[in-house]
């Protein structure tokens, strides 16, 4: 109940206007092993993750839970221009980095009354595990195709699917033709493009280079991604060529 109120409250608070928020996982929740690998596998994709809790001293977390957060912190890093770019823009624009699923569909009454997931930018629907003993997840995603992060595999929505819940991850989608600003481990950028349908044109991203480090320069890179030939292509709005490596991802249609 703790981990859905949190996700209720920041969620409602980036609709007001408060786009920097957290959760915070309670004292009596440090003893149980399950939750404490959902809460950080939650708190990974919340705009601002609390640190100290649970405890810093790894020795004190329940055996296995270390690895389990460690990969849903590392997912965090690695998605770091992203998330910061989506910062740079609530600051400019109040749009929230967390937003509940209607926000792109706000005549969608089945999207309105979604309380179980949320997008992270215009990029991601994450659904968060939030009861225990979950083997199975079911949501219903939102107009357009999507991709399993984890597959690779294309959904089309609105339609309601169900995946399987596993330990190490919570289950994530991300739009066809996003493109997602990431980091390459040794201080560079890597444009993942998640490959985009034939025939769409214009799908795409906004990208702040330099964002959430100090003395980042404020010019926003409009990119868009689209099918030329077969072949993967991204380039800026006005069709001139970006600086940044491009990693294409998802099945091929």
């Amino acid at each position: 109940s703790g981990l859905r109120a949190a996700l209720f409250r920041v969620l409602g608070l980036g609709v007001c206007g408060v786009t920097w928020a957290g959760g915070a996982l309670a004292a009596d929740g440090r003893g149980n092993e399950e939750l404490l690998v959902r809460w950080w596998q939650l708190a990974a994709w919340l705009p601002v993750r609390p640190v100290g809790a649970p405890d810093a001293d790894p020795a004190a977390w329940p055996e296995g839970a270390p690895a389990a957060s460690r990969t849903a912190l590392a997912e965090r890093m690695r998605l770091l221009p992203y998330l910061d770019t989506q910062g740079e823009l609530a600051v400019s624009g109040g749009t929230p980095v967390a937003r509940p699923v209607w926000w792109h569909s706000p005549g969608d009454r089945l999207s309105r009354e979604c309380e179980d997931a949320f997008a992270v930018g215009d990029a991601f629907l994450v659904a968060p595990v939030l009861e225990p003993g979950c083997v199975e997840r079911r949501l219903r995603l939102p107009h357009g195709w999507w991709y399993d992060v984890a597959t690779g595999v294309a959904h089309r929505g609105p339609g309601r699917l169900v995946v399987p819940v596993v330990r190490d991850r919570l289950p994530v989608f991300v739009r066809a033709g996003a493109v997602v600003p990431v980091s390459d481990g040794g201080g560079g950028v890597v444009l993942e493009v998640w490959r985009p349908r034939a025939g769409r044109t214009g799908s795409g991203a906004l990208y702040v280079p330099g964002s959430g480090r100090s003395g980042a320069s404020a010019d926003v890179v409009r990119l868009v991604s689209r099918l030329s030939g077969g072949e993967v292509m991204v380039t800026r709005e006005d069709g001139e060529a970006v600086e940044w490596p491009v990693r294409v991802r998802g099945e091929a249609w």
